[in-house]
């Protein structure tokens, strides 16, 4: 719960923005159609509903990572401690899981008491904005449950036209089957100003859109915004409606339309949440907008357009990262206690010569010589993580996000081979101390000197792919090629490649075999061949 009340926050909070800028713009466009306002309330709930949206070098919106980071997260710090706890819950470690233990510092844990406080007022939080969004819903079905008791005795008039005692004003009423519903003693004069206004806002589908703006309503109740949003949302779908009705009956229907209006006007109380009603919203707002109705120019409608293309391409859109040599690309949650982490990766300078950039410049990103990538793990603007990847052979490494069971947790992955011997590694690991998951570790030599260890090759390859089959690339420098993520990790699936190579050892390895025939052909074959070749030298 609290992970979802932290992303609802982002998105209410990156919405205000975009709200402030219409309620900006909407008393600026009063000389045009009343229809822009309400296609710019709509971008504001796109932008509340959507949890994702195109990057744009033109965003003024703030970005909601920086939001979680500043709002929520925990202290971390990283101590200068040895080793990870063996992960194998006490037994006695060989040679081989030393060496793996010794890969990665071990992490301090974040002073108890911030942090257990940081994690009590965000849950807290989380329960009081589920307890106002249950009040609200409350709310409306009580509404609903009361209105649906005063329309029970309604009379049936003609078409969808219903007459009610119970009601005082004329009102849509219903989602898929939308009634009007209109009072008993509704004066006759008013009745076709009435029927026309309730008919243009089921063609504008207005029955639809106010509930969907009180569910939005109901989840952000928490933003003042968002409320100012909702009622100035109400007001300008009725304005919209007004205007229509004016231009169908025209302009010299304007004194009795504003008498009909004025007329079935609501009192303020119930206005939170009803249905579409003719007497809805502010009445002297709406009769000072009839009665000096003009039908809009040409220029008043161009700029209404810019207008809503503007604040698409700026408050519908998030900012691009401006800094060519850092990449922001995941939020994510390594030591699993609820408050996200921003991982990011900081590209390498260019190179000093042009010799040094020939070296590495074929590998189609951005790899510049023996400078290093560095890929860190981010919160409350400290590094909690970090890891350099290297282009230059000793620097070869791969990281990936893999997500298990619904955590997070990192993966490297090391596949070592130099001159025939080779040590493959992973390590499966959270930023937090006794982090050591699962680990793997297999050792051989492809120049035949001994067979190889097929059973343990094996066991390895299907052990990391299943971790491959739930990870995210975040960085590689494998084979000197940098790639930065998120991308798939299907190319990184360990199958032991080199063991089809047609040349090896003039075995008779079709691709058709298995990878553990494959292996055992391989095997046997590159030992003869070293057999044969130390029989030569003696």
């Amino acid at each position: 719960m609290e992970t979802a009340f932290l992303k609802l926050l982002n998105v209410s909070i990156s919405a205000c923005g975009l709200i402030s800028a219409v309620i900006l713009f909407r008393p600026l466009l009063k000389k045009t159609s009343r229809i822009f306002p309400c296609i710019m309330w709509i971008l504001v709930a796109v932008r509340l509903i959507c949890p994702f949206s195109i990057e744009s070098v033109l965003s003024l919106n703030i970005g909601t990572a920086a939001i979680a980071d500043s709002l929520v997260s925990a202290e971390m710090s990283v101590s200068d401690s040895s080793g990870l706890n063996d992960p194998a819950g006490g037994r006695e470690v060989n040679t081989a899981d030393k060496q793996i233990n010794n890969e990665f510092p071990e992490f301090s844990a974040p002073a108890a008491n911030v942090k257990d406080i940081r994690l009590s007022i965000i849950h807290a939080a989380s329960i009081i904005w589920l307890t106002g969004m249950t009040a609200m819903l409350l709310y409306l079905l009580i509404s609903c449950i009361h209105l649906h008791r005063q329309l029970s005795t309604a009379v049936y008039l003609e078409k969808n036209i219903w007459i009610s005692d119970e009601i005082q004003s004329p009102f849509i009423s219903g989602l898929l089957c939308p009634r009007i519903y209109l009072p008993s003693d509704l004066d006759k004069q008013h009745l076709i100003y009435v029927l026309t206004h309730e008919n243009t806002h089921m063609k504008h589908h207005d029955y639809w859109w106010k509930p969907l703006g009180f569910l939005i309503l109901t989840v952000h109740w928490f933003n003042p915004l968002v409320w100012a949003a909702y009622f100035l949302f109400c007001r300008d779908i009725e304005l919209a409606c007004d205007e229509t009705v004016i231009r169908t009956l025209g302009t010299d229907c304007r004194q009795a339309y504003s008498r009909a209006l004025l007329s079935c006007s609501i009192p303020e109380k119930k206005r939170l949440f009803c249905p579409l009603s003719f007497g809805e919203s502010s009445i002297k707002e709406r009769i000072k907008a009839v009665m000096f109705y003009k039908k809009p120019g040409f220029r008043a409608i161009m700029t209404s357009i810019a207008v809503c293309i503007l604040l698409t391409v700026c408050f519908l859109t998030d900012p691009k990262g401006t800094d060519s040599q850092t990449s922001d690309f995941v939020s994510t949650d390594l030591n699993q206690d609820g408050i996200p982490e921003k991982i990011q990766v900081l590209y390498p300078g260019p190179a000093e010569n042009e010799a040094e950039r020939s070296d590495t410049e074929n590998t189609g990103s951005r790899t510049y010589g023996s400078e290093t990538y560095e890929l860190q793990v981010i919160q409350d603007g400290e590094i909690i993580f970090s890891l350099e990847a290297g282009l230059p052979h000793p620097g070869w490494t791969s990281l990936f996000l893999c997500r298990l069971n619904g955590k997070d947790y990192l993966l490297k992955y090391e596949p070592f081979m130099y001159q025939g011997y080779a040590t493959y590694s992973f390590w499966l690991f959270t930023v937090t101390p006794d982090s050591c998951l699962d680990s793997g570790y297999v050792e051989f030599n492809i120049n035949g000197t001994d067979f190889l260890p097929v059973n343990e090759m094996l066991s390895f390859a299907d052990q990391l792919n299943s971790y491959l089959e739930n990870s995210t690339v975040l960085i590689s420098t494998l084979e000197g090629d940098a790639i930065v993520g998120p991308g798939s990790a299907e190319s990184f699936y360990e199958t032991y490649s080199w063991v089809y190579d047609p040349t090896a050892f003039k075995s008779d390895i079709k691709d058709t075999d298995t990878l553990d025939t494959a292996l055992e052909k391989y095997s046997q074959g590159a030992h003869e061949y070293y057999l044969q070749y130390k029989k030569t030298l003696n």
